[in-house]
């Protein structure tokens, strides 16, 4: 296809077993997050001065309003529903996508400065994120993904990323309990709130201690934002869950 006066290819596994290799016949790619950003073939063209990019990315270097970034190990698709469904509850001008629902870059025709991007970030989105989210919700983060990642230093450096273009004026929140996620809180330049479920009186419609640190995560972004704390409780008393 033609775009203005830029040529997009579409490069796919199920198309031609050898697609990596082209990679270099270009001046900048957009990877998948189901490409790992490790392979050979992805640093080999880095090295070679492609510019090896991502839609989360154009995302957050485009989208207008406030954007909410949540990761974690486990955990990140239910707080970030809590979050958006807390906000819509409460009127405001609310998106969901990234690894849940639509993705971002979908969302975009959708903002405006008055909009609030709930974006749900995997380890492989993260790992070439050039961009913070305003605002940071961190979860407990312990290894997973093993099998994709090469060692937990590199999952946790990917995670690490979400904090690291954050700016003094923005806001990361952390589990308190958490320490990989409070040494990612303290190298961001973010503003720091440690969020502790057992500080929370909650009434939650989910069972178990690790939805309560989700909920717990939930409230504080949205209590931060000014939504009034009967919508929270509401919401977070008759939330059931994803499927």
């Amino acid at each position: 296809a033609i775009l203005g006066e830029k040529n997009v290819t579409i490069l796919d596994q199920k198309d031609d077993p050898q697609y990596l290799e082209k990679i270099t016949n270009f001046d900048v790619v957009y990877r998948s997050p189901g490409v790992p950003y490790t392979l050979p073939q992805i640093q080999s063209a880095i090295k070679k001065s492609v510019d090896i990019t991502s839609a989360t990315n154009l995302f957050f270097e485009r989208a207008p309003g406030t954007t909410i970034g949540i990761t974690g190990t486990k955990g990140k698709g239910t707080t970030s529903q809590f979050i958006y469904e807390i906000l819509k509850r409460a009127g405001r001008d609310v998106h969901i996508g990234g690894n849940i629902g639509k993705t971002a870059i979908d969302l975009l025709p959708h903002l405006n400065e008055n909009s609030i991007s709930v974006i749900e970030l995997s380890s492989f989105q993260l790992q070439d994120i050039r961009f913070s989210p305003d605002i940071v919700g961190l979860l407990d983060i312990f290894p997973d993904h093993m099998d994709v990642h090469k060692s937990f230093k590199e999952y946790f450096k990917a995670k690490s990323n979400i904090a690291k273009y954050q700016k003094k004026t923005d806001y990361i929140f952390y589990a308190a309990g958490n320490r990989f996620a409070k040494r990612i809180a303290r190298r961001s330049r973010a503003q720091k709130i440690a969020v502790n479920p057992d500080s929370i009186n909650m009434n939650l419609a989910m069972r178990g201690e690790h939805n309560r640190k989700n909920a717990a995560m939930a409230a504080a972004i949205t209590a931060h934002m000014g939504v009034n704390p009967e919508i929270i409780f509401t919401v977070l008393r008759e939330y059931t869950g994803l499927p």
